[in-house]
């Protein structure tokens, strides 16, 4: 055998049969679509859908099996085509899940080897009328901040609900929008909405300074493949990596990694502005005042060198800042400004409000400085705000599976309850009823049961 022959045939039979295989799981909770991932909770009649590919011809037999009782059942069995998409079950159907709770596990088996399993939680619908008590609420926030400091309270900290809209845009600039969807991401803290946008393979984020400056609770979250109006979603826990606080520039990551690679998003190309003309398209998606997703396309209408401006109180200066048209609300500060062929010219940051429709952008040259700097972040300490739309809730009142009655800052009624999945005292899901209408509409997961949401989703 030749040398050329032995490497490729090390390669290839050496290389993850995971990397030529790909499975999304899709839950359908009272007509919101959301992804699923490891260990997540699903709910009794909601409903559940699988879209897989292959991407080596090689592998073409596919079974998919479900756990009944201690029995593994064959629920389905396909011959693949390669890069050809799937969808288990078929069509328009759906797998609803039965009122039986416990584990609902499934097993992707190509060839013979197993590629994928999930072990989902299932819970009642109606599990949250099992016992109901009432405690009192903090009446402060500012004893609420000092429970905090103490550590007595669970330091699960909580985001409001977001806005849904639809998007809608100009047909000429639909490829546009699709592709600037997969990098584009949402930044909430418990007080700021932006967005943001994936730079590397590594999965690293660009945002703006003043979305995530002084929060210490960060969470990002992706577009769904499956979701085309994006209405409910999953939040990841991400850090702060590096900032440069007057240029705005912010770079973040996810903690869970797994989950970049899982979505394998492409990230944005450069450009050079430079390479860019006044007067051209340019286009950018962001998130006004909770509207995700909303794309907007303008025209650039000035390059300028060294400009400064104010954000609040801070001030901020960059070696160039594009004026454009695209609009820019709360919501739409961290997005990608990108041209006609995709490459990223700047980042939406601020409008002047002594004008009219006067946004502007930082450039992709300084983003460019701005990366290159080795300046990391080192053990750096971020102040905990003590915000009205905090929950007003002693969490550490909540008793594992016991639902309780409990007020929000403006006297609004919701339901709580913790649940341990793990059997060893310590909860590491938690429910909510935000809206006091007695259905859950948020979990939040504790996985390493340290006190710190890892990742909430809304249903």
């Amino acid at each position: 055998m030749s040398l050329f022959k032995l490497l490729f045939f090390l390669l290839f039979f050496m290389s993850p049969l995971s990397a030529y295989f790909s499975v999304d799981a899709v839950l359908t909770h009272d007509n919101h679509t959301t992804h699923l991932d490891e260990n997540d909770i699903v709910f009794s009649e909601d409903s559940i859908k699988f879209y897989f590919q292959i991407k080596k011809s090689t592998h073409q037999s596919l079974k998919i099996f479900y756990k009944n009782m201690d029995k593994w059942d064959e629920i389905y069995e396909k011959k693949l085509c390669v890069n050809k998409k799937y969808s288990f079950p078929e069509n328009e159907e759906m797998l609803i899940i039965d009122k039986k709770t416990g584990i609902e596990s499934f097993k992707f088996v190509l060839d013979g080897k197993i590629m994928q399993e999930y072990h989902f939680k299932h819970l009642s619908n109606n599990s949250l009328n099992t016992i109901i008590t009432n405690i009192d609420d903090i009446n402060q926030s500012q004893q609420l901040h000092q429970l905090l400091q103490l550590g007595k309270i669970d330091k699960r900290l909580f985001i409001d609900e977001e806005k849904i809209e639809t998007n809608s845009r100009n047909i000429n600039d639909i490829s546009i929008y699709k592709a600037l969807l997969s990098p584009t991401v949402i930044v909430k803290t418990s007080t700021e909405l932006g967005a943001g946008f994936i730079i590397n393979k590594q999965g690293r984020i660009l945002t703006n300074w003043h979305v995530v400056n002084n929060h210490n609770e960060i969470f990002i979250s992706f577009k769904q493949k499956n979701n085309s109006n994006l209405s409910k979603n999953n939040f990841y826990r991400a850090k702060i990596i590096k900032i440069d606080k007057q240029k705005d520039l912010a770079l973040l990551e996810v903690e869970d990694k797994t989950i970049i690679k899982n979505l394998k998003i492409t990230p944005l190309l450069f450009g050079d502005i430079n390479q860019t003309e006044i007067g051209e398209d340019v286009y950018t998606i962001g998130h006004p005042i909770g509207y995700f997703y909303t794309f907007t396309n303008g025209i650039l209408r000035n390059i300028i060198n060294q400009h400064s401006w104010k954000i609040k109180t801070t001030k901020h200066k960059a070696d160039y800042i594009l004026m454009t048209q695209n609009s820019i609300s709360s919501g739409n500060s961290g997005g990608a400004l990108v041209t006609k062929d995709l490459k990223l010219i700047g980042i939406m940051t601020y409008t002047d409000t002594q004008g009219q429709n006067l946004n502007f952008a930082v450039s992709a040259n300084d983003i460019k400085l701005f990366l290159d700097k080795k300046e990391y972040l080192q053990n750096k300490s971020l102040i905990l705000s003590s915000k009205n739309n905090y929950y007003n809730v002693n969490f550490s009142d909540v008793n594992i599976l016991k639902t309780i009655r409990v007020f929000d800052t403006k006297g609004n009624p919701m339901y709580i309850q913790k649940i341990d999945t793990t059997g060893n005292g310590i909860a590491d899901i938690m429910l909510l009823d935000t809206t006091g209408d007695m259905k859950w509409n948020r979990v939040y997961y504790d996985y390493n049961e340290d006190g710190q949401i890892e990742k909430w989703t809304n249903l």
